[in-house]
């Protein structure tokens, strides 16, 4: 059984115009029932701890306005729901005791997850003694300030999936372009180019998805990484194959 912890966004507006934020709700809970079905073990935190909040609407399924099943599931049960009131702090979590991280996105995560320096040493720590580390969509803010032992970006070199501009842009105005921002750390982007379709991929510790249609096949290349932690498995895994890329 592993250990892996959620970080959550606790970001709760949008800049200065008071537009709500948080964590994406498909992003987060798809893979935390597929994580808990398969037996591990999840422990909830975010950047600040305490109580953490869902990107209103990120709980609706498709155009038909209809509430997920794995929100619903979640949502309907007490305990589960607990859990997002006293939410582990970051800055309380230790590398050694979790062998994997997810990062869901949402709009949060642009601002709070690159600014807070003990997410970047946690991602660090976690991939040099072996572990796993995936985010969904503009959760890969938190690979921004990860460094190698070398002292290079954790991301020079790796292939990484995040949210495109252009689906960016449709949730709102964003601060910066993550995928500029990845790719000035010399990470190689891969993406489908049908929006808002799914593409997640593997690239050793690494697992990134595209967007929440993503999260699901995120949870399945992590699995799957855990269980190849002691095989020495192929370090690269794509959903689907998809090409590589510089945005622009």
């Amino acid at each position: 059984m592993a250990r892996i912890l959620f970080v959550l966004t606790s970001r709760r507006e949008s800049g200065g115009k008071r537009a709500p934020a948080g964590f994406h709700w498909e992003e987060f809970v798809t893979p935390y029932w597929a994580f808990r079905d398969a037996g591990h073990e999840v422990v909830v935190g975010s950047v600040l701890g305490g109580e953490a909040t869902g990107l209103p609407g990120s709980e609706v399924d498709g155009p038909h306005g209809r509430i997920s099943r794995s929100v619903r599931r979640f949502q309907e049960r007490g305990q589960e729901m607990e859990l997002l009131q006293g939410t582990l702090p970051v800055v309380a979590a230790k590398a050694e005791d979790f062998d994997a991280l997810f990062f869901p996105g949402g709009v949060g995560p642009l601002w709070d997850l690159h600014e807070t320096p003990e997410i970047g040493a946690l991602v660090s720590a976690v991939l040099a003694r072996g572990g796993i580390v995936a985010t969904v969509s503009t959760g890969a803010a938190a690979l921004l300030t990860a460094l190698d032992a070398e002292g290079e970006p954790i991301v020079r070199r790796r292939r990484i999936s995040t949210a495109p501009d252009a689906e960016l842009s449709a949730a709102g105005p964003a601060p910066y372009s993550i995928e500029a921002a990845l790719v000035e750390r010399g990470a190689r982007i891969g993406r489908n180019e049908y929006l808002f379709r799914p593409h997640a991929l593997r690239d050793g510790g690494l697992v990134t998805g595209q967007n929440p249609a993503s999260a699901a096949p995120v949870a399945r290349l992590v699995l799957s990484a855990l269980a190849d932690m002691q095989g020495g498995q192929p370090t690269l895994e794509l959903v689907p194959p998809a090409l590589f890329r510089r945005p622009g």
